[in-house]
């Protein structure tokens, strides 16, 4: 089985569920529709129309973008073709002054597939907060089921903060989330001036 295999967790299975109706029924219809957009635009040359026309055929490019993008985030596509370090080490090659940061990622036990998108995703977030909040130029990923649950962290050197007191930040949110959804625990540690240390732990379902 894959990382990304969803076949054994029934939140993931809504998730690809959700994510064909998007791709089979919303995407052609805004397709079709701006097919329809640049015919009607090619036979009507009167330039008050093709502004109105021009501005439509933009949203309807948006909506697309916005729904391949969610597609994107209900189930991974690189996923698909990488494991799940590798995902990693390109998602991290991939953000801004990522060639400054010393990064170090270890894998021992890629997460159980069940848990492979909420850990991936909880760690692009984490991975996110160190150098842009943090702006941390060390950054530790560790994944392992060494022990009675598999657990992976994200710990760097950057600036820290207050837990406490970013309870309501979006991104904590989120990762918290997920980690609920999952069925799985998500502990923070930090403390101004740093460093910060992310766990995401869950026990995968027999």
């Amino acid at each position: 089985m894959q990382p990304g295999d969803a076949s054994s967790d029934p939140l993931e299975t809504e998730r690809m569920a959700i994510a064909g109706e998007i791709h089979d029924r919303i995407l052609p219809l805004l397709f079709t529709a701006r097919m329809k957009l640049d015919s009607i635009r090619e036979s009507e040359p009167v330039p008050a129309r093709q502004q109105d026309l021009q501005s439509v055929q933009s949203l309807v490019a948006a909506a697309m973008d916005a729904g391949r993008e969610i597609l994107s985030h209900l189930h991974p596509p690189e996923l698909e073709l990488l494991s799940w370090q590798e995902c990693l080490e390109v998602f991290a090659e991939s953000l801004p002054g990522s060639d400054t940061v010393e990064w170090s990622i270890d894998c021992k036990t890629p997460p159980p597939p069940s848990f492979a998108i909420p850990a991936y995703r909880i760690a692009q977030e984490a991975i996110r907060n160190a150098l842009t909040h943090g702006h941390a130029d060390r950054v530790w990923i560790r994944s392992d089921g060494g022990g009675p649950d598999w657990v992976t962290t994200i710990e760097d050197n950057g600036a820290g903060f207050d837990p406490s007191r970013s309870s309501d930040r979006f991104g904590i949110r989120t990762m918290k989330s997920r980690a609920e959804i999952a069925g799985g625990r998500l502990t923070i540690q930090s403390r101004p001036g740093g460093p910060t240390l992310i766990r995401f732990e869950a026990c995968p379902r027999r």
